[in-house]
Order: C-alpha cells, then sequence, then structure tokens
C-alpha cells in the first residue's frame, strides 16, 4: 500500500529561489534619512491637515448639539412637565432614547478627538519650532 503524496515535503526537490528577490537585490537603497526639508513639509502638512479635520470636527460638533437641542430638549421640557404636574415621568418613544445615547456617544468622541489632535498639533508644532531653530541655527553658523 503506498501513501498519498505529501505536496508540502521538501524531500528531493531542490530549494526554488525567489525571482522578486534576486530583482531587488540589484535595486537602488534608499536613503535612511530624509532631507530636513522635507520633514519640515511633511510636518506641516501634518499639522494643516489636523486643523482642517478639527474645523470639520467643531461643525460636526454644533450640528450635534442643534440635533439635541431640536429633538432631546423639548423632550425633557416635556417630561419635567409632567413630573411637576405629579404625572410622573413618562416612558417616552424608543426613538427618543437611542437618538439621546447615540447622539451622547457621538458627542464625547468627537470631543476627544478634537481633544486629541489639538494635542499632537501642539506636540508637532514645538517640533517644527525646534527644527526651524536648528536650520536657521546652523544657516547662521556657517555664514559667521
Amino acid at each position: 500500500m503506498t501513501l498519498p503524496k505529501d505536496h508540502n515535503c521538501t524531500e528531493g526537490k531542490k530549494p526554488i529561489a525567489c525571482k522578486c528577490a534576486m530583482g531587488k537585490s540589484k535595486s537602488k537603497s534608499k536613503p535612511t534619512e530624509e532631507p530636513p526639508d522635507n520633514e519640515l513639509t511633511t510636518l506641516k502638512n501634518t499639522i494643516l491637515h489636523r486643523n482642517q479635520n478639527i474645523e470639520f470636527y467643531k461643525t460636526l460638533y454644533a450640528e450635534y448639539i442643534e440635533s439635541i437641542q431640536e429633538h432631546i430638549t423639548p423632550y425633557i421640557r416635556n417630561q419635567l412637565k409632567h413630573e411637576e404636574e405629579g404625572r410622573g415621568l413618562r416612558k417616552g418613544s424608543v426613538f427618543q432614547m437611542h437618538l439621546m445615547m447615540n447622539l451622547r456617544i457621538r458627542v464625547q468622541s468627537v470631543m476627544d478627538t478634537i481633544a486629541r489632535w489639538e494635542g499632537e498639533n501642539a506636540l508637532d508644532e514645538e517640533k517644527l519650532k525646534e527644527m526651524e531653530k536648528d536650520e536657521n541655527g546652523v544657516d547662521e553658523e556657517e555664514e559667521g
């Protein structure tokens, strides 16, 4: 009785060299360090992009607050009016409950994201100032 051939077995087979690896050995190696100008522009672009995102998220936050005032605030006022009249709190609709929860989560998420991006921008702006000082300091030393 013969066993079925194992296709994964390397016994009796020659190793096959990867053609893509052979082609890459001839390619030029990329420089590991980027020139400072590229780092500066990259950092400036990153900060600019984050600022655009922050502005968008602030408009999103304003829309969420408007939605809360439009949909949830009247619901809460109505509930408080019922409670003052001694009728107790009403159950309310499932839609309003989901809307309240989702908007609360979204508002908090937007606020957290804005705060995180503003913090990252502050750090990157400090790095940018240091890099510009270093670049200006090197230029002054070469001239002097």
